[in-house]
């Protein structure tokens, strides 16, 4: 592109000379012709006059082409810029939150849903190793023998959005946040806790995290009109006819202090 513009003002260069010239060489081939017809002295020097006037006029365009050429030559060296020589001037990206679907998950099945899912896939998966679609009879036996493995456990909730009810199951959408790290922890999911609750922790202005103690246990179901997976069905398969599902039953909940920023909190809504 650049060679390409600067051979186009090379040619318009040129061109304006013989423009020029021609201009001249026709303003001298009029002298002769004012000699030849007759023309007084007196005659001869005004059109003298007036060549050399249009000559200083069309060195001074002339000129002012050239300058004009420059500018243009100086602004396509600005555009043709290669992308390194431009990098410096480029700022950082603005970050931005990450996905839930993105946050780490820990191992520890009694870490969060999420965890507690995939270390369930992966107790189907030993259950019945290369079948596609095991019996129902054997899933259901399966289900029976993980239902009810639970554990006493805290989690560090932040909480997102306050779901109550009066005289009904009310809930709270939450991500956990590791003790840790402070970083948010798998995906966003639903806790249901009593109405009691819900209502006190939507009256703690300001307050985001609390400490959530309570028992986490499996709850699958099986579900013998599911025996495919399908991503847009909820709540999601663990395996053909195995319905993944848990509880936990809160015992307390109570503020945490803040320190340092909550990271991906986002206005709390009732």
């Amino acid at each position: 592109m650049r060679q390409t513009d600067r051979t186009r003002n090379r040619k318009l260069y040129r061109l304006s000379l013989v423009w020029v010239l021609l201009i001249v060489l026709g303003s001298i081939s009029a002298s002769p012709a004012l000699a030849q017809n007759g023309a007084s002295p007196a005659e001869l020097r005004r059109a003298n006059d007036q060549l050399r006037e249009r000559i200083t006029e069309l060195e001074a365009a002339l000129s002012e082409s050239r300058r004009r050429i420059e500018a243009l030559e100086s602004r396509v060296e600005e555009f043709t810029k290669k992308p390194e020589d431009l990098q410096q001037d480029v700022p950082d990206p603005i970050p931005t939150p990450a996905d839930p679907a993105d946050r780490p998950i820990p191992t520890e099945p009694s870490s969060c849903p999420d965890a507690l899912y995939g270390s369930l896939v992966d107790n189907y998966n030993e259950a019945f190793p290369g079948i596609e679609i095991p019996a129902f009879a054997e899933v259901q036996q399966w289900i029976d023998r993980v239902r009810h493995e639970r554990q006493r456990i805290t989690w560090l909730i932040e909480v997102h959005e306050i779901i109550a009810v009066r005289g009904k199951d009310s809930s709270l959408r939450v991500n956990l946040i590791d003790p840790e790290s402070g970083d948010a922890i798998c995906g966003n999911f639903i806790l249901p806790v009593s109405y009691t609750e819900a209502v006190r922790i939507g009256d703690a202005t300001g307050i985001m995290v609390w400490e959530c103690s309570g028992t986490f246990t499996a709850n699958p179901i099986a579900d013998r009109s599911r025996p495919e997976f399908d991503n847009e069905m909820t709540p999601r398969l663990i395996g053909p006819f195995a319905v993944f599902g848990w509880t936990f039953d809160v015992q307390r909940i109570k503020p945490v202090e803040q320190t340092d920023d909550p990271g991906e909190t986002e206005p709390l809504q009732r």
